[in-house]
C-alpha cells in the first residue's frame, strides 16, 4: 500500500513544510527549476506525484524514515 504526504502546510498552502525545504536544500533542489526530484526520493522508496502537492512512498515506514531524516 502506498502512502502519500503533502509538501505544503495545510493551514497555508503557500508555505512548504520545513522538512520538505530541508530535503530540497540537502540535494540542491530548492531552486530546482526543471530538475527531477524522483532520483533523490528513490533512496526512501519515494516519488514525486506530478502536478500534485503530494509525494508518495511505497509504505508508511518509508515515509516515516524520510520525515525523520529531514525533520
Amino acid at each position: 500500500m502506498t502512502y502519500k504526504i503533502s509538501v505544503y502546510n495545510n493551514r497555508n498552502r503557500d508555505l512548504l513544510m520545513p522538512w520538505w525545504i530541508n530535503f530540497l536544500n540537502s540535494y540542491g533542489l530548492l531552486n530546482r527549476g526543471h530538475k527531477n526530484i524522483d532520483k533523490p526520493l528513490a533512496k526512501w522508496n519515494g516519488k514525486n506525484i506530478l502536478e500534485s502537492d503530494y509525494i508518495e512512498f511505497k509504505s508508511e515506514a518509508d515515509a516515516i524514515m524520510f520525515l525523520l531524516r529531514f525533520a
